[in-house]
């Protein structure tokens, strides 16, 4: 989805709003894909 619908579906007048929501899913994900991916698990 283009940042820009993400920034209004949020309701945000500044995308650097936005970039803030967007950085924190990114890099809760990656955390989450380390912990859990069988790869981990296994090593």
């Amino acid at each position: 989805m283009p940042l820009r619908h993400v920034q209004e579906l949020l309701g945000h007048e500044s995308m650097q709003a936005t970039l803030v929501y967007v950085h924190l899913v990114i890099t809760d994900l990656q955390k989450e894909f380390d912990r859990t991916h069988p790869r981990q698990l296994m090593g």
